[in-house]
This record gives structure tokens, sequence and C-alpha cells, in this order.
């Protein structure tokens, strides 16, 4: 069986508090047994979450998701522990030396503080990339960049090979919006104002509408 050489790179594309990560694999070989996979694993901080309803509707993989799976608490509210995302990625066709995964990201709303600056970065690991090709007979050992993520169970009669990455190993970094307690009260003042005015508004809209109507049914009788 001819081994997979494949290579990885990733990059983010950011828009506010939301974000996708695509990973492009260069595959130069492709193994020749039919039963072997290719995966993708996410390490994701506290800070990112991955929707599994979203993904689920993605093509070209499916996913499997530990760790907190809410998608509506800010990141106080979390367990200070990463989320594990792994993908199943389709196996891609000989005729094809590269193909990109697009695997779409949130960002949680950062912890606010006094004279806090603008923005918090957030690092994000490189994805891992590796193949899983049966091999029954032979104790294997999975790759220590997998072994502290992915249970040895998940793959015990395979030889997993890594994807090598092209950049360096450095997390990606992304920019997340952070509230500023010092702004508090203009906040607080600024909504309380709004409100106000939205209800002088319905308030005049109403007696408006009410004096219409009762000078329509005094025209009628």
């Amino acid at each position: 069986m001819s081994l997979p050489t494949s290579s990885l790179s990733s990059v983010i594309y950011s828009q506010g508090f939301h974000f996708t990560c695509t990973s492009t694999f260069d595959s130069k070989y492709l193994p020749d047994h039919q039963n072997c996979t290719l995966h993708l694993l996410h390490i994701l901080p506290p800070d990112v979450y991955a929707d599994q309803y979203e993904l689920a509707q993605r093509p070209g993989f499916t996913s499997a998701l530990r760790g907190t799976t809410d998608i509506e608490l800010p990141v106080v509210a979390v367990a200070a522990e990463h989320s594990v995302l792994l993908l199943d990625v389709d196996r891609p066709s000989r005729h094809r030396s590269d193909f990109a995964v697009d695997v779409p990201l949130h960002l949680r709303y950062a912890r606010s503080a006094p004279s806090a600056p603008h923005y918090h970065t957030v690092l994000l690991p490189l994805p891992i990339g590796f193949w899983t090709c049966p091999s029954p007979g032979a104790e294997h050992v999975l790759p220590k960049q997998l072994s502290q993520y992915i249970s040895p169970d998940m793959y015990p009669s395979s030889k997993v090979y890594l994807v090598s990455q092209i950049a360096s190993a450095a997390p990606m970094s992304i920019p997340v919006p952070v509230g500023r307690l010092d702004d508090l009260a203009v906040v607080d003042v600024g909504t309380a104002s709004v409100m106000l005015l939205m209800l002088a508004y319905l308030a005049v809209v109403s007696s408006r509408t009410a004096r219409r109507l009762h000078a329509r049914t005094s025209k009628q009788e």
C-alpha cells in the first residue's frame, strides 16, 4: 500500500463574531486502500464554538463535537476548557490534487472589564489533519499531537498518518470586540432614552389613529 502524502494549510476569513476556517489539503499521493479515511481535528478554545446543526448542513464532511455545545452563553458562563471538533472528511477524487474544507465557527461574547481595550485576541490552534488506514494485527499508538484529544479506541485497528503543516505551527489570531465597563453608564442612558422615545412615538401614533377612527365613525353617523 502506498502511504498517503499530503500537506495542509489553514486560513481564517472573519466577519465580526462569525468566521470560516478554510483548510486546504494538497494530496500528492492518496492511499491505495479504499478504506483509508481522512480526518480534520479542530481544537476550540472557550471563546470559540461550533454550531452542530450548521455543521450538519455542510457538504464534504461529517462531524462530532466534544465539549461545550451551548451556542448562547458568553465566555464567562462556560467552562475554561477546550472543545474538540473532529471531522470525517469525504475521500477526495484521485483526479484532484488539492481540495478545501470550510468549517463555520463563531466567537462568544468576551468578558467586559473596566478600561479594557476595544479588542481581545483569541488564539485558535491550527487544525490537525490525519489519515487512518486499516492495519489489523499490529499495535498502534496515536501521535502525541492527537493522543490528548482522541481516544485510542476510536481507531484500534488502523495506522494513523499525520498530514504535515505547510505553515508554522503558530496558532491563528482572531480579534474579538470587548465591552468596556466604563461605557456602561452611557449605554444605560442611551438605552433608556431610546425606549422613552419609542414609547412616546407609540403614544402619538395611537392617539392619531384613535382620533382618525373616531372622526370616521362620527361622519358615518
